[in-house]
């Protein structure tokens, strides 16, 4: 408040008010999806990710020796393999901690087999200041092959994978922001999971 009995406000978010005669549900809508828009690309200027090139579910980047498709991004306690009717290995986090879960398909597209070394990586970053790194792991159907210099795939064959990031539980319980970066052939791919 000044000295005339009028008060000051600072705000760090941007409202609009739409309003009128008649139905304006495009328009809200529209401006919703803009709005969320601007906001995913703030968080990632916030942190330092602005110059990544951003990645969706489903979307598939053309690498040198595979393709990558992105298919899940998620906060879990365990990973499983695709067949748990019998005996299977899973990954199980410790007590206090929790896994950012990056899951892909991977096409071999080489004329020889690609190891598992020469896929793709993965990294999260909390909060904009917590970085964490994680490791990938290849589908064997009711368990999961680890070692680098295991064959991940045969020429024109397709794997599912599976980049396993483990981080303290309070990145789940938290609320705050979670970037996921996956890097392939040097080039970053974010996404925004939170």
């Amino acid at each position: 408040w000044d000295m005339e009995g009028n008060s000051t406000v600072e705000v760090d978010t941007t409202y609009s008010l739409i309003g009128g005669l008649g139905d304006n549900t495009a328009a809200l809508e529209e401006m919703q999806a803009a709005t969320q828009e601007e906001m995913q690309a703030a968080a990632m200027e916030e942190v330092g990710l602005a110059g990544n090139t951003p990645i969706s579910l489903g979307e598939t980047i053309y690498a040198n020796n595979y393709e990558f498709t992105l298919k899940n991004v998620e906060l879990c306690y365990e990973v499983f393999p695709p067949n748990t009717s019998s005996v299977y290995s899973s990954y199980v986090t410790e007590s206090g901690k929790v896994f950012v879960h990056v899951e892909a398909d991977i096409k071999n597209i080489m004329p020889r087999d690609i190891r598992i070394d020469d896929l793709y990586t993965a990294s999260a970053l909390y909060n904009g200041a917590y970085p964490y790194s994680g490791f990938t792991v290849v589908n064997d159907d009711n368990r999961f092959d680890w070692v680098g210099s295991y064959v991940a795939a045969t020429p024109l064959e397709t794997v599912g994978t599976h980049s396993i990031i483990e981080c303290p539980v309070e990145v789940d319980e938290s609320g705050n922001s979670v970037i996921v970066t996956i890097y392939i052939d040097d080039v970053a791919y974010d996404y925004v999971l939170r």
